[in-house]
Parts: C-alpha cells; sequence; structure tokens
C-alpha cells in the first residue's frame, strides 16, 4: 500500500513536471513576466528564465518534502508491524506466564492492563449505552434480563475477544489513512499554504520568516500529545488498580440498574464518543508533518537564506532533524 501510494505520489510530481516544460515550451512564462510586475506587495521574477527557475524550485521543493515523508511513513509501517507481532504474540498461550517483553519497552504487563481497561468500559455500557450493551448481549445470546448479566458478558468477552485483532485493526486504518492522505487532509494543507500567501501579499511577511513559530508549534503539539498519552495511561492504571471490592459493588450496582437503564441516555454522549475524534486529530497531524517536510525542505534548499544566515539555517536544520527523530 505504501510503495503504490508513494508510486502515485510521485507520478504525479512527474506530471508537474511536464506541465513545466510545456509551459516553457509554450511561452507561459514569457507571459507571466509581461504580466506580473514587482510591487510594493511582492518581488516577480524579471525573465522568463526566473519564472522557470521559480517553478523547478518549488517542483524540487515538493519532490524533497514528499520524499521524506514518505520516508517517515515507511518508519511508521515497520514500527506498526512489529508491535501488531508482539501483541499477536500477547493474545498466544504460551504468554500467559508474564514473561514476554520486547526490546522497545512494551510488555505483557501493559498489554493485558489495556485489555482489561477496553473490557472495563465495555461494562459501563450498560448503563451509559443500553441500547448497544443489549444488540452486544443479543449477538453473544446472553439473557439481558439474567441477574448476573454484567459477570456473564465480561466472561465471554474475556474468553473469546480478541484485543490483539482489534488494536492491530486500529493502527491498521491509522497507518493506511495516513499513507492514503484523505482529500480533506490535502485540502487542509491548501488552506494553510492560501495563508501563508495572502500573509507574504498583503502583509509582506516571507514564508521564511514563520519558521520560528513553525518550529514553536511543532514542539508544543508534541508536549500535547505528550501530555495527552501520559494522562490517559494514569487514568487506565488508576481504573486497573482500583479496589476489587469497589469494582464488585459497582458492578453489582450495575446489574441491579439493568431494567432501569435510561436509552435517552446515549442522546447526551460526549463529542469523542459520538464522532472519530481520534481521526480527525490523525488527519491534523498529517498536515503537521507534511508542512514539517515541506519546510524542511525549503529550509535546505534556500541557497539564499544559507549564504546570508548560515548559522541560523544549520540551528532550523538541527531543530528538524530532531523532529524527525522524535
Amino acid at each position: 500500500e505504501l510503495m503504490n501510494r508513494a508510486g502515485g505520489e510521485f507520478m504525479t510530481l512527474g506530471f508537474l513536471a511536464a506541465i513545466i516544460f510545456a509551459a516553457n515550451n509554450v511561452g507561459t512564462f514569457k507571459w507571466c513576466v509581461d504580466s506580473f510586475h514587482t510591487n510594493m506587495h511582492m518581488h516577480m521574477p524579471k525573465t522568463d528564465g526566473d519564472w522557470l527557475h521559480l517553478a523547478e524550485f518549488v517542483h524540487f521543493q515538493l519532490f524533497l518534502a514528499m520524499l521524506l515523508y514518505f520516508i517517515l511513513m515507511a518508519r511508521v509501517v515497520k514500527g506498526s508491524v512489529e508491535r501488531i507481532k508482539f501483541w499477536e504474540e500477547c493474545s498466544q498461550g504460551h504468554t500467559t506466564k508474564g514473561q514476554l517483553s520486547h526490546p522497545m519497552g512494551w510488555d505483557l504487563s501493559v498489554y493485558r492492563c489495556w485489555r482489561e481497561y477496553f473490557i472495563t468500559k465495555m461494562v459501563s455500557w450498560q448503563t451509559k449505552r443500553p441500547t448497544v450493551f443489549k444488540e452486544l448481549l443479543k449477538r453473544l445470546d446472553i439473557d439481558d434480563e439474567a441477574p448476573d448479566v454484567s459477570p456473564q458478558f465480561k466472561a465471554v468477552l474475556q474468553k473469546e475477544f480478541s484485543f490483539s485483532a482489534y488494536l492491530a485493526l486500529c493502527v491498521a486504518s491509522g497507518v493506511t489513512d495516513s499513507i492514503q492522505i484523505h482529500p480533506l487532509t490535502w485540502f487542509m494543507v491548501l488552506v494553510v499554504f492560501g495563508f501563508f500567501a495572502i500573509m507574504n501579499w498583503f502583509v509582506m511577511i516571507p514564508l521564511g520568516s514563520w519558521t520560528p513559530g513553525f518550529i514553536v508549534c511543532v514542539i508544543g503539539c508534541l508536549i500535547a500529545m505528550w501530555g495527552i498519552v501520559l494522562r490517559k495511561r494514569h487514568h487506565v492504571e488508576r481504573v486497573i488498580r482500583s479496589d476489587e471490592t469497589a469494582q464488585g459493588h459497582i458492578i453489582a450496582q450495575r446489574t441491579a440498574s439493568v431494567g432501569s437503564a435510561n436509552p435517552d441516555m446515549e442522546e447526551h454522549l460526549r463529542f469523542h464518543q459520538r464522532h472519530n475524534t481520534e481521526i480527525i486529530m490523525l488527519r491534523g497531524l498529517q498536515v503537521v508533518l507534511f508542512l514539517l517536510c515541506y519546510e524542511f525542505a525549503r529550509v535546505v534548499l534556500d541557497v539564499h537564506d544559507w549564504k546570508m544566515n548560515p548559522g541560523m539555517h544549520m540551528l532550523y536544520c538541527g531543530f528538524f532533524v530532531v523532529f524527525f527523530f522524535v
């Protein structure tokens, strides 16, 4: 999938090169010289050769940006495959002793913690999402009028549910979306570039001036991601380590209230429960990643700025390399 998509993107860049070649031969760049002139808002190329150089320069920037993007996606695919294999090993019978571990720090105890948390949240659907819960009971051939419906439901999940397959499906779906690059992602990239163009034309702020702010935004995104993951991890551990007596009391309350569960509660679900917010965040990160790749390509290929301020450009490149490794 990754190679097919990369081939398609590079074919598109080849088509763009053909358009530039044709435009140069039919005199389009000469027309640009006659139609667009330097003014107080923007400096324009003075000759058709300058226009051709500008078009080829931007074309190569896009090529390098896409190359970096798909190299990073290749690393993501490799890491995802390793995780999926590890989760599959966790689901096998020979891992019950709890000795399985992975060089990257994953271990069986973390997998079991996630699995237990997931099942606990599904049991809570009895009161929070009664319609969905009853549908699950019907599919699992469990009597929804039974007094011990929650323990039965949990026991079936513990025995039959393949949590590793669920994790693999979620990861594969997210990675595939990052490879395919949804049209909404491309639209947001165009919106961002349009904003930069407007700021350059009317406010006279060139794209290079946004580099420090962009680096700060990327650092903010990384810190926010780290904080969200850490907060969620602590929440999962807190739920799993809660007193079993309290858990049993909660389950008993849910069992007693199964007949009084109000289906209208599902109308008051949170936004992330009614919509796939994970894919929204993922596509937002795709936009940031592509802009990161493009800005790095622009900084690396900007010969003029390298001559004028090599120290600052070296610092920028150092930040970008650190971001790519992170």
